[in-house]
């Protein structure tokens, strides 16, 4: 199987057309990558340049139009370049057609039969839901609103090249057309390596030294590759081989779509975590950033020692691998945003999104996705989410252990609830354990009462507390929650010291001491608008309080007792703002989320490790 060294005008101007299997990810070039493509053109004058690596599986498949028969080819690598390749020739052809003399206009319909679409045959068809939008596209017509993120990339990849080709034309408009036809050339010199094989077995001994315009494959790619080059190893019949490798071309089909719902609803950039997630309780050896030479021995060893058993791996990883995807979408799919929450604020997506909103959530990930499995009951699933929150509030947070704490107990629960599939009531009594062992219910209220809390927590902690005091305090009241608690986190919000930290006046040594000694308690700390910490800055207590009275207008200033976050106008029932009630209102809020962050175990709790 000898590559063959030609020019993509011969490859497209050929009798064969192209389509890109069900199993292909989306169209996913970003502008970096158009503007690479565009400044190698532009700068190529008339050296060739070579494009990579198109690799083409044969089918069985032909059709007849008019006077050609075109013969259906698989894309199996290549499918980036070439569909970018088509949009950019379709936008240069819209250009000679406006710019061009009546000559060369004339010719753009034949460029169109060359390499768009000959009769109702397709140069090129992409697969799944993305199949009428691109011929809609390609072919120049008005195209509807993306509905997928590579329909999006699609449309951009369109815009970009007009965008580039009508500044060409501005910069040099009596030059505009000769640009057109030297850059057309330009294109047609491309050079590419065309490897075509005849089965998929093929084709996988090829994929993994194949890439895309010299991008490297990713993580998920490998992964397939491996696997197939695997199967390709140990399975001889070759009707079951196809069988293999369609469903694990059918897995990774499902894997890309589910990560584009994953990236959306948690902000997850990165596929080859999941990957690592699972590696933990799927394979479990300690060092999951070395999972994919970890997977490539086992598959390598499993095939010298015993050809079924690597076969039945191969198929349980794909289809593992897929559920912790679709754990992970479904995860995705249902959270929701958790300030305005129901009678009993516990549903199902508001502590997800909670959960995500304290963030530190990375040690979590491969038990929450392998009792998310596991456990399928939505009030199981909300106590184990309310856990995970108060590990995440209390371990990393409140006391301030390093990252890794836990880390290797998470992950040995993780493989156990996969492997044993142990009661409900025995996991969660484990994992009461492991939050119990590093942060006991004293160490907590010890940690939140400590006098330098708003140092130690850091502004966005103290925010993600305080809001859910809010809603605490307005639920209470029977009051509506209408402030998001994302807008709380963003930058439009601060910690307020009500006590300021910089007072009027100078201090004693004496005055210093004590002032230093209460300023940063919880007790003194309140969530408040950067327009508020503007108004007020170091006023007195009492004028945050009250406010000010508008001589002209008759109205009062905001000020506490005015504000609509109740956490602030909880604050004008004190009469004076000293050390005894900084103290008092923090044992408030200390109750609070040792209320609201609480671990209830039933046996006694492990002897607490040594703080940080």
């Amino acid at each position: 199987m000898n590559g063959t060294l030609t020019d993509l005008n011969h490859l497209l101007k050929s009798d064969q057309l192209f389509e890109i299997p069900i199993f292909q990810r989306g169209y996913a070039w970003e502008e970096e990558n158009l503007r690479d493509l565009w400044d190698d053109l532009d700068y190529l004058g008339d050296r060739k340049h070579y494009f990579g690596t198109i690799l083409l599986k044969e089918t069985d498949k032909t059709t007849e139009a008019g006077m050609r028969t075109f013969e259906h080819f698989e894309v199996i690598d290549g499918q980036q370049r070439l569909t970018t390749t088509l949009i950019l020739l379709r936008e240069l052809i819209s250009q000679i057609r406006e710019f061009g003399d009546d000559e060369t206009s004339s010719q753009a319909s034949g460029l169109i039969e060359d390499y768009i679409v000959y009769q109702d045959q397709h140069k090129l068809t992409i697969a799944n839901e993305d199949r009428s939008f691109f011929k809609d596209l390609i072919l120049g017509k008005s195209v509807t609103d993306p509905q997928t993120r590579a329909q999006t990339r699609l449309k951009r990849a369109r815009e970009f090249f007009r965008d580039q080709f009508n500044r060409q034309r501005q910069q040099e408009p009596a030059g505009y057309v000769e640009f057109l036809k030297k850059f057309k050339r330009r294109i047609d010199r491309l050079e590419v390596m065309l490897y075509i094989v005849r089965s998929a077995a093929e084709a996988v001994r090829m994929f993994e030294t194949v890439n895309d315009r010299g991008r490297p494959l990713n993580t998920l790619e490998k992964t397939k590759s491996i696997l197939m080059y695997a199967s390709y190893l140990v399975v001889g019949d070759r009707t079951r081989l196809d069988t293999l490798l369609s469903e694990l071309n059918e897995a990774f089909s499902k894997i890309y779509g589910c990560f584009q719902d994953i990236e959306d609803g948690l902000g997850l950039r990165d596929a080859g975590e999941i990957q690592r997630y699972h590696h933990i309780f799927f394979i479990g050896r300690r060092d999951p950033r070395r999972h994919m030479q970890v997977l490539k021995d086992r598959l390598m060893r499993k095939s010298r020692e015993d050809k079924k058993d690597c076969e039945a791996f191969v198929r349980s990883y794909a289809a593992g691998l897929r559920q912790a995807f679709e754990v992970m979408r479904d995860i995705a799919q249902r959270r929701r945003p958790s300030d305005v929450p129901d009678k009993d604020g516990k549903t199902l997506g508001e502590s997800i999104d909670r959960l995500f909103w304290v963030g530190r959530v990375g040690n979590l990930y491969p038990l929450l996705i392998a009792a998310w499995q596991r456990f399928e009951e939505e009030s199981q699933r909300n106590e184990i989410l309310r856990l995970f929150e108060a590990y995440v509030f209390r371990v990393y947070l409140a006391v301030g252990y390093r990252s890794h704490t836990g880390r290797s107990r998470l992950n040995g629960l993780a493989r156990r609830i996969f492997r044993d599939e142990p009661a409900f009531a025995d996991f969660i009594e484990e994992l009461t354990e492991i939050n119990l062992h590093y942060v006991r219910d004293d160490v907590f209220r010890r940690s939140l009462a400590a006098p330098h809390r708003y140092a130690h927590l850091g502004t966005r902690t103290i925010k993600y507390l305080l809001a859910q005091y809010e809603n605490k305090l307005k639920t209470k009241a029977g009051e509506r929650i209408t402030l998001p608690l994302a807008e709380i986190l963003s930058s439009e919000f601060e910690t307020e010291h009500i006590l300021p930290q910089h007072p009027a006046g100078d201090l004693d040594e004496a005055e210093k001491a004590a002032h230093e000694e209460i300023v940063h308690r919880l007790g003194n700390l309140t969530i408040a608008s950067k327009e508020w910490n503007r108004c007020m800055g170091n006023r007195p207590f009492h004028e945050k309080r009250d406010g000010q009275e508008d001589t002209k207008s008759g109205n009062k200033k905001i000020c506490y007792r005015n504000s609509s976050l109740r956490v602030q106008r909880d604050l004008a029932k004190w009469e004076h703002w000293n050390e005894a009630t900084i103290l008092e209102r923090g044992e408030e809020i200390i109750d609070f989320a040792m209320d609201r962050w609480r671990v209830d175990s039933a046996a006694s709790p492990a002897t607490n490790v040594d703080q940080p």
